[in-house]
């Protein structure tokens, strides 16, 4: 599947909606639009204070501070950056307290 494929098939409006709504496939096209919609809102909700180093021209989704990449990126992959990421702050914190 063509990461593209999906937008060229039924909406789930129209005259061939009723055709296409019991197919396998139009699951298929459903979860990677959904899928799609989850990279973007997380992509704009990581972190406030980033939102002015966001890149999203020619459909890309990165951020030019942590420089991840939402679009390419896995979720077990950002979960793992930001598990590390927690820990380094949690590490230079206790690092601080006397």
């Amino acid at each position: 599947m063509d990461a593209n494929d999906y937008y060229r098939a039924p909406s789930g409006i129209g005259p061939l909606a009723a055709e296409w709504q019991d197919k396998p496939h139009r699951l298929l096209y459903d979860l990677a639009r959904e899928v799609e919609q989850l990279q973007r809102l997380l992509w704009l909700r990581h972190d406030p204070e980033h939102f002015s180093a966001l890149y999203g021209d020619d459909g890309e989704m990165q951020c030019g501070v942590c420089g991840l990449d939402f679009r390419r990126m896995d979720a077990s992959l950002l979960e793992k950056v930001w598990q590390m990421k927690a820990l380094i702050e949690a590490a230079e914190k206790s690092q601080e307290k006397p």
